[in-house]
């Protein structure tokens, strides 16, 4: 239930983890996109990312309905939130419905966080917005 990627992987590809049953995992320093829908529809509590994080970019849907998701502190090299330009209601956003979701730290790289970005997270208490926003 726990995943651990070994340092050297550059990419976790689109739908890589959609749907399985892990519970947490270790991002490399080493990882510098995670692709659209790569851990959606999971039962992942905890992502954990390297103090030296490489992560620049982040799918749309990557954590789609991550519903025992609780908190994600985002690395400070992440410079681009990956969006779907023919969403309406936000079902394209890389948060949608993470429902447990309390704690959300946005890099400080974003320039822009695009709407819907955490549509139905109804229990965030702690968020904390990019400081060039």
């Amino acid at each position: 239930s726990k995943v651990y990627l070994p340092e050297g992987v550059k990419t976790i590809g689109e739908y890589a983890f959609r749907g399985t049953q892990i519970l947490d995992i270790d991002i490399p320093s080493s990882v510098t996109s995670i692709g659209q829908y790569a851990f959606a529809e999971t039962r992942v509590r905890s992502v954990d990312f390297k103090d030296d994080s490489n992560l620049k970019t982040i799918g749309y849907c990557a954590f789609r309905e991550c519903k025992s998701l609780k908190e994600f502190i985002m690395p400070d090299t992440v410079t681009k939130l990956g969006t779907y330009n023919n969403y309406v209601d936000g079902e394209s956003s890389t948060f949608y419905e993470c429902t447990s979701l309390k704690k959300i730290h946005f890099s400080n790289s974003l320039a822009t966080l695009e709407q819907y970005v955490c549509c139905n997270c109804s229990n965030l208490v702690d968020v904390v917005l990019p400081q060039n926003l």
